[in-house]
Parts: C-alpha cells; sequence; structure tokens
C-alpha cells in the first residue's frame, strides 16, 4: 500500500507525490546497515526510486534510509558510490555526509590525482555545509524502492519511480531460474520419438546452428567431425585470425575475412527455405513457436 498526496508546487501547480507504507518500518530499524535482500520480502516493492536530496544546514538532521543497492552521486561534483559497494545506510543526513567522506578517503588512493581534485572538493563543500553555509544536491537511485526519508513528502526530497531492468531484478534477488531435470527416459532420439514429442507439445523452442542451412545451399562455419562439407566457411579463412586485435591491425586478416564475406553474401542471398525452416514457419502459424535461439546468419529463420 501507498500514501497519496498532492504537494502545491505554485498557486496554479501541484504534484502527486506518492509516500510508499514501507518508509516508516526501514526508519524505524535500529541496525545502521540496511540490506535490500532483508525487507523485499515483506516491503514488496514494485518498482525502483530516485530521490535528489537537495541538503542544506536545515535538513542535516532529517532522517533517512539506504540500502545495499542504491547508488549514490554528486553529479556536479564527479562523485559516485555504485550500490552493492557498501552495506546501506541509516541515520541522519549529517551522518550520511560524514560516512561518504569517509567512504571516498578510504578508496581515493586507487584513483588518478584528477579525480582526488574532484573528491577533494566534494569534501570542502560538506564541511561548508556542516558549518552553515551552501547546500549539496545527493542523487539516489535505488532499484529495490526502500529509501526512504522521515516526514516525506519534503520540498528538498524530490522521488520518482522507475521501472527496474532485469539486471536490477536479477542483482536484488528476485529471479529465480528454475529448469526441470530431464531424464533419459525424456530423451527423444528416434524420428518417431522426435515427431510424437512435438505432436503433443503446447509449445516449442528451436534452437540451432549453422548447420541447419546447408541444405538451403549455405556452407557452416566448420564440416562436422567425418563430414566434410564443401566450401565451410573456416575451411577458407583460419579462425584463428579472427581476433579483435588481428582484424585491426593485420591487413591480411581483415582481407581475408571481407573476402570470405564476399564469396559468402551471394549464397545467403541465393537461398531458399528448407524443410526445418518450413517447420518453423509451421509451428509459427499455428501459435507454438515460443523462441527461436541460432547464430545462424542466413536470415532464413526471419
Amino acid at each position: 500500500m501507498e500514501q497519496l498526496r498532492w504537494r502545491r508546487l505554485d498557486p496554479l501547480s501541484f504534484e502527486l507525490v506518492i509516500t510508499p507504507d514501507h518508509c516508516p518500518l526501514v526508519l524505524d530499524d535500529p541496525e545502521t546497515e540496511f540490506y535490500a535482500a532483508d525487507w523485499l520480502p515483506q516491503a514488496r516493492t514494485s518498482h525502483g526510486i530516485q530521490l535528489v536530496l537537495t541538503l542544506s544546514p536545515d535538513e542535516l538532521d532529517a532522517e533517512m534510509a539506504f540500502p545495499d543497492a542504491a547508488t549514490w552521486c554528486v553529479s556536479e561534483l564527479g562523485v559516485r558510490q555504485e550500490g552493492y559497494s557498501h552495506a546501506g545506510f541509516r541515520g541522519s543526513a549529517r551522518e550520511l555526509l560524514r560516512k561518504a567522506v569517509e567512504d571516498i578517503e578510504q578508496m581515493r588512493s586507487a584513483f588518478p590525482a584528477s579525480v582526488q581534485r574532484e573528491f577533494d572538493r566534494f569534501g570542502d563543500t560538506v564541511a561548508a555545509v556542516q558549518d552553515g553555509e551552501g547546500e549539496v544536491k545527493l542523487q539516489i537511485r535505488d532499484p529495490s524502492g526502500l529509501s526512504a526519508v522521515r516526514g516525506e513528502p519534503l520540498r528538498w526530497v524530490r522521488r520518482s519511480t522507475f521501472l527496474r531492468s532485469w539486471e536490477d531484478e536479477d542483482e536484488l534477488g528476485l529471479i529465480s531460474l528454475k529448469y526441470p531435470e530431464v531424464g533419459q527416459g525424456d530423451v527423444a532420439t528416434t524420428a518417431a520419438e522426435i515427431a510424437a514429442l512435438l505432436k503433443r507439445s503446447k509449445m516449442v523452442g528451436v534452437l540451432t546452428g549453422a548447420g541447419v542451412s546447408v541444405e538451403s545451399g549455405i556452407p557452416p562455419f566448420r564440416s562436422p567431425p567425418g563430414h566434410a562439407v564443401d566450401g565451410a566457411i573456416w575451411g577458407n579463412f583460419d579462425a584463428s585470425k579472427m581476433t579483435n586485435a588481428q582484424f585491426n591491425t593485420s591487413h591480411s586478416a581483415a582481407h581475408g575475412w571481407w573476402a570470405v564475406k564476399r564469396w559468402l553474401m551471394p549464397k545467403i542471398l541465393a537461398a531458399d527455405p528448407n524443410p526445418a525452416h518450413h517447420f518453423f514457419g509451421e509451428l509459427h502459424r499455428q501459435g507454438r513457436l515460443g523462441v527461436v535461439v541460432t547464430q545462424n546468419l542466413s536470415l532464413i529463420h526471419i
């Protein structure tokens, strides 16, 4: 559940502010460390959040909490700490800024002098705010959606949401990939067994290599063991030369590869779908083709 409030921006406009119900819970926890994995099961947040905190001397005693998944940065000063490189934080804005400076001091020796000058600027800015002058703008990106500031909505806190990416959810431990075990009795090895398996399957995934297009006249990269194929690509070009370093520095390697491409493209353009491709097309028309995974260059699958 979330609480919705309207915040007045000027006499003619308002902004809808959403404050999640979990905010008091994460703020009241006595632990200073804050791990997203411990809270996600009960908070059940469905999106990430971004916070922009404009911290002046008046806000230094404000309470806030940011989990280990959160990345914080001060873009104007080029200072940044990535998510999962810290243990999260609970405490006041004053303590947060002090911790940020301490963390930077611990890692600064690994950075060049030009970057260390930015760190010094950050430290000077924080010191000025703590002495009662100026402000520092801290940006928080938290894919867990758990970050909170006591008393939101507040004029110096800007909250927005974003959809988590697959990578965000994977790092948060929200994606569990489970694959069914396949017993020996579930493996189809004969044409009749394969046909029976396909017939009773509601959805089919197709995984192919270059060999599926050989029947269409397109040579594979290499010949299968014991089955010589005329014109296999690696028979016309040394595969060991196909590296970034060789391609970018060796004229003969680059020339040889483009020669192979010029030899191969007419074969690809002249190729017609073979029975395997027609079968994939029929599965698609029936709505039973779940996915095609291929390294093929021929585009006939498409």
